[in-house]
C-alpha cells in the first residue's frame, strides 16, 4: 500500500470545525484523506501538537493516522504566533518523512508548505501544495507580514498546486507566478452521507428550536473575515425595514472566536444583537462536531454567508447538500458554488442592506425557498469526496513513474 504525508502544521484534523483556527481546512483533510483511503492510499497527516492529554498517533481509521509532533507548548497557539516554533516542527518533519516511507508530501496552507519543502529538500519527495487561502486574495490582512513572500517562494518550488476553483488558479498564475501547467484544479467535496435534506422540525427539537419560525443560520468561525459582524449588522437592517417579517426570525450564530479579531467580532455582534431594537430572537451556540453540524443546516430556512473573501466555501456547499438555500458574497469562491438565482443568491452589495434585502426576498417567498432548497440539493450532488479523492489520486500519479501508479478501486 502507497502512503502520503499531509501536513497541516497549524491545525489537526481531530479539532471541532467552528473553533479557534479550525475550520474548513480540517474538514477538508480529513474527509479527504478518508476517501483517498478507498482508492488504497494510506495516509498520515503530520500536525502540531497542541493538546497534551491527546496521544501522539491517533488512528482516525485503518489507513488514516494524525501524527502530532512536539513543537512549541502542547497548548492552543494564536495563528499569527505560530511562525515562532515552524523550524522545529519542521526538524521533526525532516525526520519523518526521511526513511522513505511517503511517496508524496501534500502540504495545506503556507506555513505547512514551509515546512513541507524544507524537510523534503534533500529526500527528491514531490511537494503537493494547497494554500487554502491566499495572502494575495483575502479582503483582509492576517498581520503576517512574510506570508506572501513565502506563498510565493511554494507557488514557485512545490511540484504541484492543487486550486479549489479556477479563480484561485488565476491568483495562483497571475500574482504569484506559478506556471499554469503546475497548477491543477481540483474542488473540494461534500460529504453527501452526513449532509442531505432531513426532517427540519426533528433537527429544531434536537437543537431546542421547536418555537421557531424561520432560521436564517450563521455557521463558521466568528471574525470578521468570515463577515459574521456582517451576518448580525444584516438582521439588525432587516428588522429595521421589515420588523413584522423580522419577529418571525430566529437568527442563529453557530461557531466560536477566532484569529485576532474574533473576540472583538463576537463582543460586537452580541452588542448589535443585545440592542433593545433587535427585532429577531437570536441564538448563540457553540462550535458542533460534524456530525452534529447537519441539524443545524437542517434546521434552517437560509444559511448566511457574508464573507469578505473566501477560497472556496465549503459551508455553503455543506448547506446546499442539506437542502437549504444560501445568501453568501459574490466574491471568490462562492461565486463557484453557489448558482445566483438557482441555489441561493449571491449579494453584489456587501451591505447590511445589501444582505437584508436577499434574506427578505427568501424568507418571503416560501415558494422560491423551498425550489432553492431542491435545486441546492441537487446542484451539490457534483461535488464529492470520492471525486475530490480520484483526482488527487491522478495528480499524484502524475509526478510518480508509471510502475508505481494506483488504480482506484
Amino acid at each position: 500500500m502507497r502512503r502520503i504525508a499531509f501536513v497541516t502544521y497549524h491545525t489537526s484534523p481531530l479539532a471541532v470545525p467552528g473553533q479557534g483556527d479550525s475550520g474548513g481546512l480540517n474538514v477538508y483533510t480529513r474527509d479527504l484523506a478518508a476517501y483517498l483511503r478507498r482508492c488504497g492510499l494510506a495516509t498520515d497527516v503530520f500536525t502540531r501538537r497542541s493538546d497534551a492529554s491527546r496521544a501522539g498517533t491517533v488512528e482516525v481509521e485503518d489507513g488514516v493516522r494524525v501524527i502530532s509532533l512536539s513543537a512549541g507548548p502542547a497548548t492552543p497557539v494564536p495563528k499569527e504566533a505560530l511562525t515562532a516554533h515552524l523550524e522545529d516542527f519542521t526538524a521533526l518533519l525532516a525526520e519523518a518523512v526521511d526513511d522513505g516511507a511517503y511517496d508524496v508530501v501534500h502540504s495545506h496552507y503556507w506555513m505547512s508548505g514551509v515546512a513541507a519543502l524544507a524537510a523534503t529538500k534533500a529526500t527528491g519527495v514531490p511537494v503537493v501544495h494547497t494554500a487554502h487561502t491566499l495572502a494575495a486574495a483575502r479582503a483582509l490582512p492576517d498581520g503576517t507580514h512574510d506570508r506572501f513572500a513565502a506563498e510565493r517562494r511554494i507557488a514557485g518550488d512545490a511540484d504541484l498546486l492543487v486550486a479549489s476553483t479556477p479563480h484561485e488558479a488565476g491568483v495562483l498564475v497571475e500574482a504569484y507566478g506559478a506556471a499554469p501547467d503546475r497548477v491543477a484544479v481540483i474542488p473540494p467535496g461534500v460529504d453527501h452521507g452526513r449532509f442531505a435534506p432531513g426532517d427540519r422540525a426533528r433537527a429544531r427539537a434536537r437543537l431546542g428550536l421547536e418555537d421557531a419560525d424561520l432560521v436564517v443560520l450563521f455557521c463558521g468561525r466568528i471574525q470578521r473575515l468570515k463577515g459574521a459582524d456582517m451576518a448580525a449588522e444584516a438582521l439588525a437592517h432587516l428588522g429595521r425595514t421589515a420588523p413584522r417579517l423580522a419577529r418571525r426570525v430566529t437568527f442563529v450564530v453557530a461557531g466560536g472566536a477566532s484569529g485576532e479579531d474574533g473576540a472583538a467580532t463576537l463582543e460586537h455582534m452580541r452588542t448589535v444583537t443585545g440592542a433593545a431594537d433587535f427585532v429577531p430572537d437570536v441564538r448563540f451556540v457553540s462550535a458542533r462536531p460534524n456530525d452534529e453540524v447537519a441539524d443545524l443546516y437542517r434546521a434552517a430556512d437560509v444559511c448566511i454567508v457574508p464573507s469578505r473573501s473566501e477560497s472556496f466555501g465549503l459551508v455553503a456547499l455543506e448547506a446546499q447538500a442539506s437542502g437549504v438555500p444560501v445568501v453568501a458574497s459574490a466574491v471568490d469562491g462562492l461565486v463557484h458554488v453557489v448558482d445566483s438565482g438557482g441555489t441561493g443568491l449571491l449579494v453584489q452589495d456587501p451591505s447590511p442592506a445589501g444582505f437584508a434585502a436577499a434574506l427578505e426576498t427568501l424568507l418571503t417567498h416560501d415558494c422560491l425557498r423551498r425550489r432553492m432548497g431542491r435545486e441546492a440539493a441537487r446542484f451539490s450532488s457534483s461535488y464529492s469526496w470520492g471525486r475530490a479523492a480520484a483526482g488527487h489520486r491522478l495528480a499524484y500519479g502524475e509526478l510518480l513513474s508509471p510502475e508505481r501508479m494506483v488504480v482506484c478501486g
